[in-house]
C-alpha cells in the first residue's frame, strides 16, 4: 500500500541535500512511486545478475552497472504528489542549438560507411548542456511521472557518481517468474493524427526485431511476437513489436542479457562494429545513457486466499525482474543539465532529418524542465 503519511516531495529533496544513495521511479502503468533508499553510501557493482536490488548499468560494459542491494535498502511505496504544473514548452532551450552542423557531419560519416557495407545500422546520438542555475530536479520528475503514463520515469541519485532523471518508453526485459516480455522500438517521427511510416523507419524497427529473435533463438528460448504497430511517447511516434515466452527454470539470466545489451535499437547492426564505430566517432561518453536500469529480481506475493489477506500461508512467491532501456534522459551536473539525445540511421538516412528527429526527442525532456 502507498505511504502518504510522508511529504515525498520533501523527502527527496532531503535525500539528495543529505546526499543520500537513492532511486525513486514510477514504472509504466502504475499510480504510485517507489523509493528505494540504500543504507550507506558505499558502490556496489554487479556481479552475476543473480542478485536482487535496483541496477543502473551503463550502455559500454554491464561489469560496471551500479546495483542498490535490496538487504543493505529501505523500500517504500507513496502515492504519486499532486502537480499542477503543464508542461513549460521552453522555446528558448530548444532553439539554442549549436550542433546541428556538427551532427549532420557525423551522420553522413554514418551513412557513408553504411553504404560500404560494414554495418546495417548504427545508432549515433549527441550530448546536449544547458545551464540552469535554478534548476528543480524532484519538481521536474514529479511533473514527468504526472506526464508519463506509459514509460519508465526515474530520479537517481549516489553522491560518488551523480543524478540522473529519466523518462523512457522502452522495455529491455521483462521477467515474472519464468515468463518475460521484451520488445523492438524503433523509427521515429513526430506524432500526428494519421501516422505513416516510410521505408527507412521500417526496415530500422525490423532490424531490432531481428536481432531479438535470433538472440532468444541462440539461447534456445521459446518466444512469440505481435505485428509490428505504432506508439506514442510524449510528442514523437515510434514503431513497436512485442515479444513475449518461457524461460527455462535454470535460464542464465547473465549471458541473456550480455547477449542483448545493447540492442539495434541504441546500438546498431552488427553489434560489436557498430558499438566500436560509435565509441570511436561520437566524441563523448554515453555513460548510462542508452544502457538499462530497474528492478533486478525482486520477489512480491500473490494472495491465493481473498478471504483472508493476512493469512501469509496462502501467499505465492513471485519474483520479477524489470528493466528499462534509459532513453529520453539527463544528467545534472550542478549548475548545467546535460541530455542524451540520438536516432537510429542506416544508409537511407537524410543527415538534416537525423538532426531535426533528436531535436523532437529533446522536447520530451526539455517541456518538462522545471
Amino acid at each position: 500500500m502507498a505511504d502518504t503519511t510522508l511529504n515525498l516531495t520533501n523527502l527527496l529533496q532531503q535525500n539528495i541535500q543529505n546526499n543520500t544513495v537513492f532511486c525513486a521511479y514510477k514504472k509504466p502503468k502504475e499510480n504510485k512511486i517507489n523509493l528505494i533508499t540504500q543504507k550507506n553510501t558505499a558502490i556496489y557493482k554487479v556481479a552475476d545478475f543473480t542478485e536482487s536490488g535496483f541496477v543502473f548499468v551503463p550502455f559500454i560494459d554491464i561489469s560496471e552497472g551500479i546495483i542498490f542491494p535490496l538487504h543493505l535498502s529501505d523500500n517504500k511505496e507513496f502515492s504519486i504528489p499532486k502537480s499542477k504544473l503543464k508542461s513549460t514548452k521552453n522555446k528558448s532551450f530548444s532553439l539554442k542549438e549549436n550542433q546541428k552542423e556538427t551532427h549532420e557531419k557525423l551522420v553522413q560519416k554514418t551513412v557513408n560507411f553504411l553504404k560500404n557495407g560494414q554495418a546495417e545500422k548504427i545508432v549515433i546520438s549527441r550530448k546536449k548542456c544547458i545551464k540552469k542555475t535554478d534548476f528543480n530536479s524532484v519538481a521536474t520528475f514529479i511533473h514527468l511521472a504526472h506526464n508519463y503514463d506509459n514509460a519508465m520515469v526515474y530520479l537517481w541519485h549516489h553522491p560518488k557518481i551523480g543524478l540522473w532523471i529519466g523518462s523512457t518508453p522502452e522495455t529491455f526485459l521483462q521477467i515474472k517468474n519464468n515468463h518475460f516480455t521484451t520488445m523492438a522500438l524503433a523509427g521515429t517521427q513526430k506524432k500526428k493524427k494519421n501516422v505513416v511510416w516510410q521505408k527507412k523507419e521500417i526496415q530500422e524497427q525490423q532490424y531490432v526485431t531481428n536481432f531479438i529473435t535470433a538472440t532468444l533463438h541462440k539461447n534456445n528460448i521459446a518466444y512469440k511476437t505481435t505485428s509490428p504497430y505504432t506508439v506514442k511517447a510524449g510528442n514523437i511516434a515510434h514503431i513497436k513489436t512485442d515479444i513475449t515466452g518461457v524461460l527455462q527454470p535454470n535460464f542464465n539470466l547473465k549471458k541473456l542479457i550480455t547477449d542483448l545489451h545493447p540492442t539495434p535499437a541504441v546500438c546498431g547492426i552488427p553489434k560489436s562494429v557498430s558499438k566500436h564505430f560509435i565509441v570511436e566517432n561520437e566524441n563523448y561518453n554515453r555513460e548510462f545513457y542508452t544502457g538499462f536500469l530497474g528492478e533486478l529480481n525482486f520477489t512480491s506475493f500473490k494472495n491465493r486466499n481473498k478471504r483472508n489477506i493476512e493469512n501469509q500461508s496462502y501467499h505465492n512467491t513471485i519474483k520479477e525482474t524489470n528493466l528499462f532501456v534509459n532513453l529520453r534522459c539527463m544528467q545534472v551536473i550542478k549548475n548545467t543539465i546535460c541530455l542524451y539525445i540520438g536516432g537510429g540511421i542506416t544508409k537511407d538516412s537524410v543527415p538534416e532529418n537525423e538532426f531535426l528527429e533528436t531535436v523532437e526527442k529533446s522536447k520530451i525532456l526539455l517541456n518538462f524542465i522545471i
